[in-house]
């Protein structure tokens, strides 16, 4: 369990080191910004959406289709939504998601029409409110601000591989 978890930290490390925190921030408000996109369209089209500030994950109910409908649907588009037991449907966007993972989400929900993006991400409301706003700084280290390109994270990664002591360049005692 021990190198396990350990495994998990280095790649999250390695994660915040190669985007650093202007590349998270951008990751993070383009998962939003697409989440809202979501929201805005279904509401649009007659669900009802959870109500206040959301990140990345929707709870939609009601509307033209029922649970099964849905479920049905996105399951013929290779898209997993959760079921909850009161007949809603969860969506979780993440980092990979696109604008066609968009259309086809909605396709699910019966969007029949072509969609103008560029105007639903207008209409989208994005400001989380100052309560959940970050204002104190993140990631200060100078790390977080060195390797940005494949090839420097690579040079970075290979000079922390050498600096390790292992079995393979010495033996305990």
């Amino acid at each position: 369990i021990c190198t396990a978890q350990v495994l998990l930290a280095v790649i999250a490390s390695m994660y915040a080191v190669y985007h650093g925190p202007e590349g998270l921030r951008r990751i993070a408000q383009r998962t939003h910004l697409l989440a809202e996109i979501l929201r805005t369209r279904l509401r649009q089209l007659g669900y009802t959406v959870n109500a206040g500030p959301i990140f990345d994950t929707l709870k939609v109910s009601g509307g033209p289709r029922d649970q099964q409908q849905i479920l049905h649907a996105a399951l013929n588009r290779k898209i997993n939504l959760r079921k909850y037991a009161d007949g809603a449907v969860g969506i979780a966007l993440d980092e990979p998601a696109t604008v066609d993972d968009l259309r086809a989400l909605l396709a699910a929900f019966g969007e029949e029409s072509s969609l103008d993006f560029t105007a639903l991400a207008r209409q989208a409301a994005t400001d989380l409110g100052a309560e959940f706003t970050r204002t104190s700084d993140f990631l200060t280290h100078p790390v977080f601000h060195s390797y940005h390109t494949e090839h420097e994270m690579l040079r970075y990664i290979k000079r922390l591989e050498a600096r390790d002591l292992s079995l393979t360049h010495s033996m305990i005692s």
